[in-house]
């Protein structure tokens, strides 16, 4: 099934396994035509990607304004480090560290929280489009923008390395997600 326009944006999935706490199934993104995950697991849980897309769209009112010229990857990693996720740029936990199991490492993760709170912002910069924890967990990040009579979607599987820059129509992300959750599988788990 396809929610939204695939020309734009869309969701595609499809159940194949119901259980009493979830759905299963295939799901993939449609960008301008062409599918964006190049990993489509059949297990997905629907159910957590809706729950996410819910609480995305209660809050998808009011958009940051960017400008035309704002360099998409620079923009991409404030919002990341606004939101408080780490980037490509940041720091990993060295191989022997791990195994010292205690001073080096626990010194490390503390300068670590402590860089990611200091970024934080509240406001965060951007509009975080939430998709599901198995996507969170495989390095995706989605963000919205406004700019003018378009909405700019910056989204990145790389944690930022590489960064894809969307101009869409306005609007069409909402009515993608609008469908995802109005769709009868879906709508009747959520209790709408």
């Amino acid at each position: 099934m396809l929610a939204g326009n695939s020309r734009h944006f869309a969701f595609w999935y499809d159940v194949i396994r119901w259980t009493p706490e979830n759905i299963y199934g295939p799901f993939n993104i449609f960008v301008a035509g062409t599918s964006l995950l190049d990993d489509v697991d059949a297990e997905s849980e629907l159910m957590s990607i809706a729950s996410g897309l819910k609480k995305t769209l209660g809050e998808i009112h009011a958009l940051m304004e960017i400008p035309k010229s704002a360099d998409a990857k620079n923009l991409f990693l404030r919002s990341l480090h606004e939101h408080g996720y780490l980037s490509f740029e940041d720091p990993v936990i060295p191989a022997q560290w791990q195994e010292d199991g205690g001073g080096k490492i626990g010194e490390f993760l503390r300068t670590l929280n402590d860089l990611i709170e200091e970024r934080r912002a509240n406001p965060p910069f951007g509009h975080e489009i939430l998709m599901g924890q198995k996507l969170r967990e495989n390095g995706w990040r989605f963000f919205l923008y406004s700019r003018g009579k378009k909405e700019i979607m910056l989204l990145s599987g790389d944690h930022g390395r590489k960064v894809v820059k969307l101009a869409l129509p306005k609007g069409s992300l909402k009515s993608a997600i609008e469908a995802f959750l109005d769709s009868e599988e879906i709508s009747l788990r959520l209790g709408e």
